[in-house]
């Protein structure tokens, strides 16, 4: 049922067949599947997690259509996982008595003596293999039928001179460039093998936020994660309760210095060293290495020097991720801007990799 939010917005809740990974048996083993060892034969499986785009293959895209003026668009395939028919070993899942509550067909709900198995027919999500089938088989149409080449650096990129379109897909979301005259084209192609609607302006993707602007002159996309930012707040003001966030206009703290050496042992800084606060500082820089990698450079360098001292934390690491998050927080509007002069095309004039660690010296 749709429920309304605190903006008035009808939320609609996402259903979906999912398969629990303990409840998944593969046949030639006689074994419960679980992600380490769930490949098609029961061994272990080198390629078990489906081929997703990276951000760079994601910018590809973006960067395909703000060049030629487009806006990204959307692709949703409904259930997009069940739409692949299951090949290769059987496998069976084992529905929980929950589940088989809700169930009329007495062929389905079992007792407690007899809890029925049943074959597997189509991917479920939930299923470790699941992903990979629908990218490889989603893939593999493209190319037959429209002319598509995937990307030698990465493999859930694809083009297509035929139709000047680019697609990148991350598990069942696609994100394409593609010229409004030939959406349908494409679409045709596309529903020769799967259930699909119509495409659709993309805004989000891999977390982030797209919007254009078109101009005479230029076109401007801008990429903002201000949700994750929010949620990257939420978390640590849940996790450090007694050092609450308060407005800066800087990265980090301008004293703060990475230590080398674990010379300071007193009790303000041992208690950072334990387990339960090293775990969670390791999720926080997580969360800001995607944010800083996505769309905010301009704190990559605090947050480098951060994560290289999780291993001897200490009170004044501890005040230097306050007063980032802080910032982050205070600057959660702020996005990454590009500016694409219409008219002239894209190429790369020089690239060069800098090491924000390494002495002057050596320069980049």
């Amino acid at each position: 049922t749709d429920s309304n939010s605190a903006s008035d917005q009808s939320v609609k809740p996402k259903g979906r067949f999912c398969a629990r990974g303990d409840l998944v048996y593969c046949t030639n083993t006689n074994k419960i599947m679980y992600g380490k060892n769930a490949a098609a034969d029961g061994s272990i499986a080198p390629d078990l997690w489906a081929p997703c785009t990276s951000l760079v293959g994601f910018r590809t895209v973006v960067a395909h259509a703000a060049n030629r003026g487009r806006v990204p668009k959307s692709l949703d395939l409904p259930s997009a996982f069940t739409q692949i028919a299951w090949s290769g070993k059987d496998h069976f899942i084992e529905i929980p008595p929950i589940a088989r509550s809700f169930f009329e067909d007495e062929r389905y709900i079992g007792s407690a003596l007899k809890r029925p198995m049943h074959r597997l027919l189509r991917c479920l999500y939930g299923h470790p293999v699941s992903g990979y089938r629908f990218t490889s088989v989603f893939l593999k149409h493209m190319t037959e039928v429209g002319d598509f080449e995937t990307c030698s650096w990465c493999n859930a990129v694809m083009y297509s001179k035929k139709f000047d379109c680019c697609i990148s897909i991350y598990v069942d979301d696609v994100c394409i460039s593609i010229d409004a005259d030939k959406e349908e084209a494409l679409l045709d192609l596309i529903k020769e093998r799967f259930k699909c609607d119509s495409l659709f302006d993309c805004r989000k993707f891999l977390g982030t936020r797209i919007d254009t602007i078109d101009t005479d002159d230029y076109f401007y996309v801008r990429m903002g994660m201000s949700e994750y930012i929010e949620e990257i707040s939420t978390m640590y003001a849940q996790l450090f309760p007694d050092l609450p966030l308060k407005n800066k206009l800087y990265p980090g703290s301008q004293e703060f210095r990475p230590s080398t050496t674990e010379s300071i042992h007193d009790a303000k800084n041992e208690k950072y060293r334990t387990g339960h606060y090293r775990q969670k500082i390791q999720i926080l820089l997580g969360m800001c290495l995607w944010l800083t990698r996505s769309c905010r450079p301009d704190c990559i360098g605090i947050v480098c020097m951060l994560c290289s001292q999780v291993h001897i934390w200490s009170a004044d690491c501890m005040e230097a991720l306050r007063s980032l998050i802080s910032f982050l927080w205070t600057t959660r509007q702020k996005s990454l801007f590009w500016r694409i002069e219409k008219g002239v095309d894209m190429f790369c004039f020089q690239f060069f990799d800098s090491d924000l660690k390494a002495p002057k010296s050596q320069g980049c």
